[in-house]
């Protein structure tokens, strides 16, 4: 299979920020009333809104970007990353996903072993992972100027990771070479904030 066509300098921006649970429908709104300035300040062409699982609450805006490198100063306050190929790009939740979200996982690379770190997880961390049918896909890139790695993967159930019962891939041989240098490994939740659905954990 071959990777899917990434433009050159295309991206993101990540924004995240706490939001007290009480005022987050008034959060919402004044994002919402925010949205076309901001594409336009930020040069972007769509934003993707996310909700933790985890506490203290906080909500992840994804801005999309075709030339992340050449984001305005407007953006200065927010992480760059650039865009790297994968041959799983995210396909579509099922129509039955009551929670469709991500899993967000950031790692610090040393750029010495980047090679290695990039091959081990194109090679053998995503075929482990697609295999299993929670996963719908994943993006990943790298931060504009540095070697921190970004990944997100897309799931039916944005909290599938924070489920009793839940059991992680085991590493494999090559998993457990990257452990000894990458650092900095932090992972997260996350629900994505679509119209008409209820916030995560609010049904029953």
């Amino acid at each position: 299979m071959t990777g899917a066509r990434i433009d050159m300098g295309s991206g993101i921006l990540t924004e995240r920020f706490v939001v007290e649970p009480s005022a987050e429908g008034v959060a919402d709104e004044r994002f919402e009333q925010a949205r076309a300035g901001r594409l336009e300040r930020l040069g972007a062409r769509a934003v993707t809104r996310f909700r933790s699982y985890a506490s203290p609450l906080e909500h992840l805006a994804i801005w999309e970007l075709d030339d992340v490198r050449a984001a305005l100063s407007a953006a200065s306050a927010l992480a760059r990353w650039e865009e790297l190929p994968t041959a799983h790009p995210p396909a579509a939740p099922p129509p039955e996903a009551a929670e469709p979200g991500i899993r967000l996982v950031t790692m610090e690379i040393p750029e010495e072993r980047w090679s290695e770190f990039d091959s081990w997880y194109a090679e053998d961390h995503i075929p482990t992972l697609i295999a299993r049918p929670e996963y719908l896909g994943i993006r990943r890139f790298k931060a504009v100027g540095g070697s921190t790695s970004l990944a997100l993967w897309y799931l039916a159930d944005g909290g599938l990771h924070t489920r009793p019962g839940f059991v992680p891939a085991a590493p494999t041989e090559r998993g457990r070479r990257v452990q000894t240098f990458r650092t900095g490994s932090a992972h997260s939740s996350w629900a994505e904030i679509r119209a008409g659905l209820p916030a995560p954990g609010a049904a029953g």
